[in-house]
């Protein structure tokens, strides 16, 4: 089970990091290279293709980057965790929440 200072420290981390929402982008051969990358473009509310109008500056992680080959998982899960990724950054001051009121509730038996 977290401590509150555990949790604590996850939302200082999640306070520090780049803004939310972050979002699941897949580049194109073209000029991705069938990339996937975790962005922060609080516009884009889906999966959109990289295009020459892309900032690179929105990227916050890279799970696909094969020109060179950079980053490529072994299991050839880089959509599955980029998809984690921005979804944990998503949820994590609630669920943050809902541990503390859950760690509350223990303490209080």
């Amino acid at each position: 089970m977290m401590t509150i200072q555990e949790l604590d420290n996850l939302l200082t981390l999640e306070q520090a990091a780049s803004p939310g929402p972050w979002h699941v982008s897949h580049g194109n051969d073209d000029l991705g290279m069938s990339s996937v990358a975790v962005t922060k473009n609080p516009s884009v509310g889906r999966e959109v293709e990289l295009c020459a109008e892309w900032v690179a500056e929105d990227v916050v992680a890279g799970c696909l980057i094969q020109s060179a080959s950079l980053v490529a998982a072994d299991d050839k899960g880089w959509t599955e965790n980029a998809r984690l990724i921005a979804a944990t950054r998503n949820a994590l001051p609630e669920l943050v929440r809902l541990a503390k009121l859950g760690l509350a509730a223990t303490m209080q038996r």
